[in-house]
């Protein structure tokens, strides 16, 4: 097997790795938090009741908002942990893995690969929520949401991947990037096509997979289907950027 190969199957499982456990160390501290203020939880119901009366002394009342600044202040915790700490750590988590692989294929420029995989992990980001809160509405009967707009965020991060692949192999200026990726359209839209929906599979493999530790339920099946996986995203990579590489501006 081809060295690149293996060293790209490497790499792409110990991101993994790293991936799942900084997932898994969100959890856990989110859990931490809930378990706290559920303990707290019947204090604030007894200070919603004091602070009803009347005949409170300040020393009661200096308790009584300690113990409210308490749980709000574990409760901030817990939002800053998932809305901000987890999708910044991801990040650079995605930036370090493409940093590493493209170097390793083609020596990409780091400003390109910078630039782009922002953009791409903020449409990811949009996509996956406005996704959540479609399934929400159809599924739990949340607030109403439409297919079009995960839709265009699709497309977007499809185009943008599509485009990005091709500016980090060849490596040249923008301008000349997308007149490639039109020019050579046919030819690498099929290859790029199987890559971004196996990619979209490796994703859905590990949530699932992240899901089933909540239900306590084995993860071995499902982690040895993320390797293949892997495996099959590696080698679809390998003979796209071949596949670029032997096209001519």
């Amino acid at each position: 097997m081809n060295k690149k190969i293996i060293y790209n199957i490497i790499l792409y499982t110990i991101f993994t790795f790293l991936l799942v456990l900084t997932m898994f160390k969100v959890k856990d501290l989110t859990r931490d938090y809930i378990l706290e203020i559920q303990k707290n939880a019947d204090d604030i119901n007894k200070i919603s009741k004091d602070l009803g009366k009347q005949n409170l002394t300040p020393e009661e009342i200096k308790e009584a908002e300690g113990k409210i600044n308490y749980v709000t202040s574990v409760a901030n915790k817990g939002l800053i942990m998932n809305y901000f700490i987890l999708p910044f750590a991801i990040f650079i988590l995605f930036l370090i893995f493409r940093l590493i692989y493209w170097k390793i294929n083609v020596n990409t420029k780091i400003n390109n690969i910078i630039l782009l995989s922002l953009i791409e992990f903020i449409l990811s980001g949009l996509l996956v929520y406005y996704l959540l809160r479609y399934l929400d509405y159809k599924l739990l009967a949340g607030e109403k949401s439409s297919l079009l707009i995960p839709l265009i965020f699709g497309i977007l991060l499809f185009i943008i991947n599509y485009f990005s692949y091709i500016l980090f192999v060849k490596d040249r200026n923008y301008k000349n990037m997308i007149k490639f990726s039109f020019k050579y359209f046919k030819k690498l839209i099929l290859y790029h096509s199987l890559i971004f929906i196996t990619n979209l599979i490796y994703f859905i493999v590990i949530f699932v997979i992240f899901s089933l530790t909540y239900l306590e339920y084995s993860i071995i099946l499902p982690s040895i289907v993320l390797f293949l996986i892997i495996i099959g995203l590696v080698i679809e990579k390998y003979y796209f950027i071949k596949k670029v590489n032997s096209l001519q501006l």
